[in-house]
């Protein structure tokens, strides 16, 4: 009844152009560096974190999210504080965390601004954890971390103002 003949070849055809399809993209991808994912933005989920860590001191939270870190990424004070109006940038402290002994993040004097100088990108969760300036040290160690603090926040005129850490830690 029908002419079955035709079909066949256009089938045939449409195999064809998917192996050819999927050959140029085995071959454009990695000209491309592959598939680009989206990924959070290290001082947008600081910003969240500290935000809703800040009412609820003593409490250690970690992001649900893997943080890209690139070559020169920062996290400061500064940034982390515009959105978040009930703190000031001298009531948030950066810290390299559990990575200050592997050289890459550099962090400035007083806990202000910390930038990743690794050359290779790293994934990390980020953490908060906020307490009064002259609690923050002993607080931390009762949760067995040990991060050196530089902050300006932990000195004795601002001991009894809150204060927020914000560090990278292992996923």
């Amino acid at each position: 009844m029908f002419n079955e003949k035709g079909q066949a070849f256009s089938v045939f055809k449409i195999l064809i152009a998917g192996i050819v399809a999927l050959a140029i993209l085995g071959i454009l991808l990695p000209l491309l560096g592959g598939i680009v994912t989206p990924q959070s933005d290290p001082k947008d989920i600081a910003q969240t974190l500290v935000k809703n860590n800040y009412s609820s001191r003593y409490t250690l939270s970690k992001s649900s999210q893997d943080v890209i870190f690139k070559k020169g990424s920062e996290l400061s004070s500064k940034g982390i504080v515009e959105k978040v109006p009930a703190l000031l940038p001298e009531q948030i402290c950066v810290s390299a965390g559990e990575y200050a002994d592997r050289e890459i993040f550099t962090v400035s004097s007083g806990g202000t601004l910390m930038i990743y100088d690794s050359p290779s990108s790293q994934s990390f969760k980020i953490a908060v954890f906020c307490a009064t300036g002259e609690d923050l040290e002993s607080e931390l160690s009762d949760r067995n971390l040990d991060i050196a603090l530089d902050c300006d926040c932990t000195s004795s005129d601002n001991a009894g103002d809150v204060c927020c850490l914000v560090f990278p830690v292992k996923n």
